[in-house]
């Protein structure tokens, strides 16, 4: 996987997973909290977003093998699932089920803000497709270099939420989120066509 390669992963994940988005929600969430309180959040929800693609990256592709589904097959499915979060980015919707019931910041930053806003289908999708597409012991060495630098750009994203949310405010908040839903467009579509070229040959020529 060359530097190419590497750059379009991490500007894949970076679309698909969209820290700037989830911004309102973690201000939100953080509104009555200290600094302490708040780095806490921040520092678990990034961690365990770290945990879930990592887990993604390494036993995927098994576990797709024990339910008998085809890499192909999960590249379609996955190709209409990106694209249907991409749809709705650039419709600006923040999608999400938030619930009100936790009472500490691990159990909001585990749920709902690492998983399902942060880490959901779409990003677990994308990892096992690329970790398929480069199975080399190097090429997964890039492919967890490109997470950690995911992990540091979203840690410090949170970090200076309220700055970056007075200067951006909704509607810069909502540009952002179309700008990345339309990467993450053509993102989908390059998952879905390779899915298609692998389950039918013949479309590939």
């Amino acid at each position: 996987m060359d530097y190419t390669e590497f750059l379009k992963f991490f500007i894949g994940l970076f679309a698909i997973i969209n820290p700037c988005g989830i911004l309102p929600v973690f201000i939100d969430f953080t509104t009555d909290m200290d600094n302490h309180e708040r780095l806490k959040l921040n520092l678990v929800t990034n961690i365990t977003v770290v945990v879930i693609l990592f887990g993604a990256l390494f036993f995927g592709t098994s576990v797709l093998s024990w339910f008998g589904i085809s890499l192909s097959s999960f590249r379609i499915a996955g190709g209409i699932l990106i694209a249907m979060m991409a749809y709705s980015m650039l419709k600006g919707n923040l999608k999400g089920d938030i619930g009100n019931n936790a009472d500490s910041a691990v159990a909001y930053a585990i749920v709902p803000l690492a998983l399902p806003l942060l880490a959901g289908p779409g990003a677990i999708s994308s990892i096992i497709a690329y970790s398929v597409d480069y199975p080399a012991l190097s090429s997964k060495i890039e492919l967890i270099m490109a997470i950690l630098a995911f992990f540091v750009v979203s840690f410090f994203t949170f970090l200076s939420a309220n700055f970056i949310y007075k200067i951006l405010h909704n509607v810069g908040i909502s540009v952002i989120t179309r700008i990345m839903g339309l990467i993450l467009m053509s993102l989908a579509v390059e998952i879905f066509v390779g899915g298609l070229k692998e389950e039918f040959p013949l479309i590939g020529g």
